[in-house]
């Protein structure tokens, strides 16, 4: 079980979150330079111990992407899901949906959270913008 009161545990979580934040705010960056994007935004929000990250960039074409990490902790485990969601009108799909990741000490958290950290910002260079999904 993951002790929370641990300061070293803290500090450890603490600062993978930044690095986390970090990385999807060079996303965010690269986003902006893009061709087919017209804005982007980088939002973090924190509630307990649930904890999300969005990249949304709004394409010339009136579509919009939205790149998705969330992190959840209950008594028992740690649980991060990320997604890539595509929104037009209203609408909402997923447009990827990376594998669900559990951990169940801060060693394993860390390794869960820089993996799918990884796989969402690498999917930004992958995913063509211009596509009518």
């Amino acid at each position: 079980m993951l002790k929370v009161g641990s300061m070293q545990t803290t500090a450890r979580m603490l600062e993978a979150l930044s690095k986390t934040n970090e990385r999807l705010i060079a996303m965010y960056s690269q986003l902006r330079r893009r061709a087919e994007v017209s804005s982007v935004t980088h939002e973090m929000d924190l509630r307990g111990y649930y904890f999300d990250f969005y990249v949304q960039a709004y394409l010339t074409s009136g579509k919009d992407l939205c790149w998705c990490l969330e992190i959840e902790w209950n008594d028992v485990k740690w649980i991060i899901r990320s997604a890539v969601v595509y929104q037009q009108e209203g609408m909402q799909e997923t447009l990827i949906e990376f594998p669900e990741r559990i951990a169940k000490c801060i060693d394993e958290v860390l390794m869960e959270l820089e993996e799918a950290t990884t796989a969402l910002v690498t999917s930004s260079d992958s995913i063509d913008l211009s596509a009518p999904y």
